[in-house]
């Protein structure tokens, strides 16, 4: 009996100790890598050779499950930590412009060349559902969010000329809720096309900020709402510099902006082919969930996928009065 009870205190000062603050505190930034070649690589095209690397979608639960979706044939996979946990063909064409998103128990894979949503089990498990959206032309781009909500851009009437698009928002996993009056993609396109993803998120005007020598300005992309603050990212196309992640309150003042190392490796693109030109970059190359936001890239130094994930209740500073 005292042998026992010699465990017993044993296993309770582990479990005391592992639930203080040594074990419980996760670091406030942490680094995942995933292969992209051999039997274990995530579903992606890989060159190792030119550094390229293209998927069709990349998502998190946003404790420590990771699904990416690619290929020339689409499949999906998905990893516990690192070490992978479900792969599954789909017997579906390759994507474009497509993203990636889970919900609930599933996945759901905005597919642009179908133009549908397709729903599968995240554990690879059952069938696959397929959901026609309503309402598009043509999928020109498309992004989700930290919600049930997700974006699609439509080439309404395209012309290399001069092409028309409107944004549609939508609801998991093919509810319309609203749309955009179509906009020209003209120089000022871009600026357009902003203000108008900002009214259909319903987003306060928050002016963009030049950022040193390059053209894309802070605070970048809009990825959710953590608590009271909304949460931006920005990352160069080609990876020069740190990603910053933007913290503003809800009624647009920038509350603090974070710099995340090690991130400047190259671009990971959609799988589309114009990956070969540098033009078409991944939708949600960064995203939000729960508190945590995931910021992908291509490490130089190791040839593999590599994930930053940012702690947001470790790294963002407290404010009074909430």
């Amino acid at each position: 009996m005292q042998k026992f009870k010699s465990i017993q205190s044993y296993l309770c000062f582990l479990v005391a100790l592992c639930t203080g603050s040594s074990c419980a505190d996760e670091p406030a930034i942490r680094y995942w890598h995933f292969p992209c070649t051999g039997e274990h690589a995530i579903t992606c095209i890989a060159d190792t050779s030119t550094h390229i690397v293209a998927l069709s979608g990349f998502d998190s639960d946003g404790l420590s499950k990771f699904y990416f979706s690619g290929g020339k044939e689409l499949a999906v996979c998905a990893y516990e930590g690192e070490r992978e946990v479900m792969r599954k063909n789909l017997l579906l064409p390759q994507t474009g412009a497509s993203a990636m998103k889970l919900w609930n128990d599933s996945l759901y894979i905005l597919h642009d060349q179908l133009q549908e949503v397709i729903g599968l089990k995240a554990d690879g498990n059952g069938d696959i559902t397929h959901y026609p959206l309503p309402g598009i032309e043509r999928v020109f781009h498309a992004e989700t969010y930290d919600n049930n909500g997700f974006i699609v851009q439509d080439a309404a009437s395209f012309s290399e000329e001069m092409p028309e698009f409107s944004l549609l928002y939508y609801h998991f996993p093919n509810s319309l809720v609203r749309q955009s009056a179509g906009f020209t993609n003209t120089t000022a396109g871009d600026a357009v096309e902003k203000q108008k993803r900002d009214s259909l998120l319903n987003l306060p005007t928050i002016e963009e900020v030049p950022y040193d020598q390059y053209t894309v300005p802070l605070p970048g992309t809009y990825l959710g709402q953590y608590g009271s603050s909304l949460i931006y990212a920005w990352m160069e196309g080609d990876m020069k510099e740190d990603a910053i992640i933007s913290v503003y309150s809800l009624e647009g003042a920038c509350i603090q902006r974070i710099s995340v190392p090690d991130t400047n490796g190259a671009p990971v693109f959609s799988d589309d082919g114009t990956y070969a030109i540098g033009e078409s970059y991944l939708s949600n190359r960064a995203i939000l969930r729960g508190e945590k936001v995931y910021l992908i890239c291509y490490d130089l130094s190791t040839l593999q996928l590599q994930v930053a994930e940012v702690n947001l209740k470790a790294i963002i500073k407290t404010r009074k009065n909430e």
